[in-house]
This record gives structure tokens, sequence and C-alpha cells, in this order.
């Protein structure tokens, strides 16, 4: 409900980005990329320009390809911001890297799609809405000997 109110305020004030020269278009101020680092672990990370910085609560993720389970992202500690519109809340700036576990769960593909959600403002005193971007991340391959050996257990 705060978040709601206080997107009112921007939006009546007139600070949600606008065609302003001096700002950056969402996707050159928070550049997001995401890979494989394991057949278990996708790592996504956040560029986040100078004078920029995205809201650790704003930040979700989903994944779109069927056969694929998302656990708990891991989060690193990020920078308590006293924020006019938001109140105390924790940020990121110049780059933020995340940990994301997922589960194969059924039959998949050696892609997934990962939909990354975020919401972040500039130093000007501007935010910009909510973000979504989709990355396809090719995933290695896994053989039936480097499965979780509770996996193997239960197979049997």
């Amino acid at each position: 409900m705060r978040w709601l109110v206080a997107f009112s305020t921007l939006f009546a004030t007139g600070a949600i980005y606008a065609a302003d020269s001096d700002l950056l278009p969402p996707e050159q101020a928070f550049v997001v990329e995401a890979h494989a680092a394991d057949q278990g672990t996708v790592k996504a990370r956040w560029i986040i320009a100078d004078g920029y910085y995205l809201y650790r609560e704003r930040i979700s993720f989903e994944i779109e390809t069927p056969g694929y389970q998302l656990g708990t992202p891991r989060y690193p500690a990020g920078k308590i911001k006293e924020d006019p519109f938001f109140g105390r809340t924790e940020t990121y700036r110049h780059q933020v890297l995340i940990d994301l576990p997922i589960e194969h769960r059924a039959a998949g593909g050696a892609t997934l799609v990962l939909i990354a959600r975020s919401q972040g403002c500039a130093d000007l005193g501007v935010c910009y809405p909510p973000q979504e971007r989709r990355v396809t991340i090719e995933l290695p391959k896994q053989s039936r000997w480097l499965q979780p050996a509770y996996r193997l257990i239960a197979a049997h």
C-alpha cells in the first residue's frame, strides 16, 4: 500500500521518468544479465549506471520455462537509504549479483527463460516505473551421476 501511495505522489508531481535529456532510458540505467553458474544455479546481475540505484525489495524473479522451479534468491547486503517517498529501504548501486537456485523438476530443454523484475531511481529525484526483462539462459547438461544424491536415492 505504501508503494501505491508513493507512486501516486510521484505521478502527481511529474517525477516519474519522462523524456528528460539528463536521464538514461531504464534499459541503459539498469542493465540486467544472467547466466548459468552450474545446473542448479543462475547468477543474475544488474549493472547500475553512476547516479542511479535499485530498490532491493523491488527486485524479483520468475522462471517462465515449464519444468523448472526457482528457489529462494540469495541477495547480498545493500545500503540502507532513507528515501523521501518510500522510507527506510535497502538499495544497490553500481552492480548487484544475485544467486538464484533452480531445480529441474521435469523434462525440459537446455535453455530457460528468466523474468527479472526491478525498480530503481536516479539521484536527480526521478523514479522509473517497475521494469520487467526476459533473459534466455543456456544451461549446462547434467549427467545422471552429477545429480544431487537425494534425487538418486528417490529414484530407487
